[in-house]
């Protein structure tokens, strides 16, 4: 119910900025490593890439802007002797501010943070024993978590309608869920 909030949000907030100019939506991919931060017991970490993720920046001022993303990701992680393994399924909702820093005419990166809600599916939840067994299964897991984020990222203006941008960040989970670092680039339209 949270989530379906959240996503309203997503169209609310950028409505007061809807007339105002320097607005950009685009897409964009990202090389994710991730762990899942699980009640029943340590787990690996999955590097993999993420190839959906949508994005609307609306700026306040010059150097100050809110930003909603939305993406979807699914990764594996390996189970051991000690590790649960599991598949993991997340769509997730980001709304955030990032402050622009002006270092020279060229070097103008943006920083932020931002809160996330995420739908998570866990499923194939289990351990193995020593010679690569199955030991333990675990139930699967439905989830709808909160996390924050901080991010960095720096944009190069292609033309006048369009930018390039790489980014990095950081997510924390508040609650049994996926944390983890994110680095990735997009592709964005300014309207």
């Amino acid at each position: 119910m949270l989530f379906k909030y959240a996503l309203l949000l997503c169209f609310v907030l950028p409505l007061n900025a809807v007339l105002a100019a320097d607005n950009m939506a685009g897409a964009g991919l990202s090389f994710d490593t991730y762990s899942v931060d699980d009640p029943n017991g340590s787990t690996s970490q999955s590097s993999d890439i993420s190839p959906f993720h949508l994005f609307y920046f609306s700026k306040i001022n010059r150097d100050s802007r809110w930003y909603a993303e939305f993406y979807k990701t699914d990764f594996k992680l390996a189970a051991g002797v000690n590790t649960i393994g599991q598949k993991v399924e997340t769509s997730a909702l980001v709304l955030g501010y990032q402050q622009r820093f002006v270092f020279t005419k060229w070097l103008k990166p943006w920083a932020g943070f931002g809160v996330v809600t995420a739908k998570d599916t866990i499923t194939a939840r289990h351990t193995i024993d020593s010679d690569g067994y199955l030991d333990q299964t675990y139930s699967d897991r439905a989830i709808t978590s909160f996390s924050a984020v901080v991010n960095g990222t720096i944009e190069l203006e292609l033309n006048k309608k369009f930018n390039f941008g790489l980014r990095g960040q950081y997510l924390h989970s508040f609650d049994n869920s996926i944390q983890g670092f994110s680095a990735g680039a997009m592709l964005l339209y300014k309207f």
